[in-house]
């Protein structure tokens, strides 16, 4: 049989290797398994990648899932930052080792170079603490990092500008802790954290909400979606510097060309709103 070339890598391999062999009336791959790795490579897809991550020309936004990957529509929660613009990277929360790395090797390149937000869920919250450490120790801040349903102790480190931490307290918490959320503390004293009890605000958006389905809450989401977004925009005192540092205004700084282009000032030319002349009335 000829051989089969593969055009984009250049190998070579025999024909026979793309044919079937028919066992027990059912079709039966002849290399079942290296479908096998395929199929676990897709399975794994999220847990590690090669190559970079994050966009070099859009904002970016780590997300880190929950034990074995779970996080309630996160889909939707995806599809919601794309359409505001930004670019999210979904990895699992034991993975956040490798993606610290990658996102180091980043901004070291100059590749990634605006803010670093991370939002992670139940482990993924954990992981995202432990994410940001791994960040500090490079000399990275992370400018907002939103925990959702954190269930450790651990407190925030010093290299995080702003934590929001989103979590539903739980009564058997104190004894069986687990499914549940807690509040977070912080290292540094000049980071913002906001510690969210949802049942401090419930108005029975979230009476029926437990630790496995706080994510899919629509309200949940539109909150997380505005702490990402907050940290993406601009500092509200630098439009203002900017502009106390530009021209005066030429009224209060007239010079020559002042009237140049505009209405004229001069009290001697008859305005062009003059008062209406009154015609006489028509003779009948």
């Amino acid at each position: 049989m000829p051989d089969v070339t593969i055009t984009e890598t250049g190998r070579t391999f025999p024909a026979s290797a793309m044919q079937h062999t028919v066992t027990n009336h059912f079709v039966k791959p002849a290399h079942w398994p290296r479908l096998i790795g395929v199929a676990l490579v897709l399975w794994c897809a999220g847990c590690y990648s090669a190559g970079p991550i994050g966009s070099a020309s859009r904002p970016n936004v780590i997300v880190l899932r929950g034990t074995a990957g779970y996080f309630p529509n996160l889909a939707e929660f995806e599809d919601r930052l794309l359409d505001e613009g930004v670019c999210p990277t979904v990895a699992y929360s034991d993975a956040y080792a490798n993606v610290a790395e990658r996102l180091i090797g980043g901004r070291n390149r100059g590749r990634l170079s605006g803010p670093v937000v991370i939002v992670g869920y139940s482990a993924g919250a954990n992981a995202a603490i432990s994410m940001s450490r791994m960040l500090g120790e490079k000399g990275i801040e992370v400018d907002k990092l939103v925990l959702l349903e954190a269930t450790t102790g651990e407190r925030v480190p010093d290299n995080v500008v702003a934590c929001f931490n989103i979590y539903k307290s739980q009564p058997w918490y104190s004894i069986y802790p687990a499914f549940g959320g807690i509040p977070v503390g912080k290292e540094n004293s000049a980071t913002t954290l906001v510690n969210y009890n949802v049942r401090d605000y419930n108005d029975g958006r979230f009476d029926w909400e437990n630790h496995l389905t706080l994510a899919a809450n629509p309200f949940i989401q539109d909150l997380i979606l505005d702490e990402v977004l907050v940290a993406f925009e601009p500092d509200a005192a630098t439009p203002a510097t900017e502009e106390s540092s530009g021209p005066v205004p030429a009224e209060e700084s007239p010079d020559e060309n002042s009237d140049e282009g505009k209405m004229s000032r001069n009290p001697e030319v008859t305005p062009l709103a003059a008062e209406p002349e009154l015609l006489p009335a028509p003779v009948r």
